[in-house]
C-alpha cells in the first residue's frame, strides 16, 4: 500500500505533456511497441499533440512554457 500525503497534490503541466509526447516519439522510432499496439500509441500521441496545439493557440504564455522543456530525452547508444 502506498502512503500518500493528501496535502501534496500531483499535477501535470504542459512541459510534462510535451515530454510524454517526445517519449512516445522516441519509443516508436526505437521499435518499442508491437504492431498491434501501434494504433493506440498513435492515437494517444495525436490526442496529446492536438491538446498541446489547442492550448498554444488559446494561451500565448503557455506556449512559451511548452516550447521550452526542462528535460531532454537521452539518445540510446547502439
Amino acid at each position: 500500500m502506498v502512503n500518500r500525503n493528501m496535502s501534496e497534490e500531483k499535477n501535470l503541466n504542459l512541459t510534462d505533456l510535451l515530454q510524454i509526447q517526445k517519449i512516445i516519439d522516441v519509443a516508436v522510432q526505437r521499435g518499442a511497441f508491437k504492431a498491434e499496439e501501434s494504433r493506440i500509441v498513435g492515437e494517444t500521441y495525436e490526442k496529446i499533440s492536438d491538446f498541446l496545439s489547442s492550448f498554444e493557440t488559446t494561451s500565448g504564455e503557455g506556449s512559451e512554457q511548452a516550447q521550452s522543456p526542462t528535460t531532454e530525452i537521452p539518445e540510446e547508444d547502439s
